[in-house]
């Protein structure tokens, strides 16, 4: 009976591809326990089947009454060990290591129809792309459904009110991930003037006026050929998207440029006007 386990264990060693030749071997020169020690070792034998071989050798033992020692149930197969047809050889395990991004825009917020720049980097990834919403019907973020580089940038129009959000996907052959970014989208208009008063006239205290909206307020200066500044308003009230002011002290005849410009001094628009002799 033991010549025929001793056979039968050679057997699974070739069967698992073992790298060594093994002779013709008898009860009498080769140890079993030492045998299935070395096919637990190598992985023939799995670890949930040793206490079942432990058994099986007992009643083997019990029917040569013989006493055996249990099987080292501490031994663990190798993990790293595969079988193939050339024998058996070891390997690294690969770890399986998902992707990771960071997503981040030039600005926090942006007017309605500005241009919110995208940009992203990543590790661990192989390609990215923008995840597709379903917004069919309704004002969103136009992103491109191309694929993209590990890292880079896009450029997309802000077309919706609010705060709408972009989210890029990473990839690699262990998985994906993602990363977002939320922005600030407002509807606000840009303020304009327009300065109507003719751009030859013969009063040397010019009536000026003009239009103006998205402002309450509007202010003017007027500067000489020379570079110098001759009259400053103040802040003008615009009713009615409309202003005015008459210029004193007189000018002297020549050229000046009027400049408009809102509360926080921002230039709105100007205008060249000459005054001339009423001769």
């Amino acid at each position: 009976m033991k010549k025929y386990i001793v056979s039968f264990l050679v057997a699974s060693i070739f069967l698992a591809g073992a790298p060594f030749a093994v002779k013709q071997a008898s009860a009498s020169d080769l140890s079993i326990r030492d045998f299935v020690n070395l096919l637990i070792i190598i992985g023939v034998i799995p670890a949930d089947k040793i206490p079942a071989v432990n058994a099986f050798l007992a009643t083997l033992d019990n029917s040569t009454h013989s006493t055996t020692t249990p099987i080292n149930t501490s031994i663990t197969p190798d993990t790293t060990t595969h079988r193939s047809s050339g024998g058996v050889s070891s390997r690294t395990t690969s770890r399986v290591t998902l992707p990771s991004c960071t997503l981040t825009t030039n600005k926090a917020s942006y007017n309605l129809n500005d241009t919110i720049t995208y940009s992203w980097t990543s590790n661990n990834a192989t390609y990215a792309a923008w995840k597709q919403e379903d917004d069919s019907g309704k004002d969103h973020l136009d992103l491109p459904g191309d694929k993209l580089d590990t890292s880079g940038s896009n450029e997309v129009t802000a077309r919706v009110i609010g705060s709408p959000s972009a989210t890029l996907i990473i990839y690699n052959t262990s998985g994906n991930a993602t990363c977002s970014k939320t922005v600030t989208v407002t509807n606000i208009t840009e303020p304009t003037a327009e300065i109507l008063t003719s751009s030859q006239i013969t009063a040397t205290s010019p009536y000026i006026m003009g239009t103006a909206s998205g402002v309450n307020q509007v202010g003017l200066s007027l500067i000489s050929e020379s570079g110098d500044k001759v009259y400053g308003s103040g802040l003008i009230p615009v009713v009615n998207d409309g202003w005015s002011v008459t210029v004193t002290p007189a000018l002297s005849l020549g050229n000046y440029t009027i400049y408009v410009y809102d509360a926080n001094n921002n230039e709105l628009t100007n205008k060249i006007i000459s005054i001339v002799s009423s001769n």
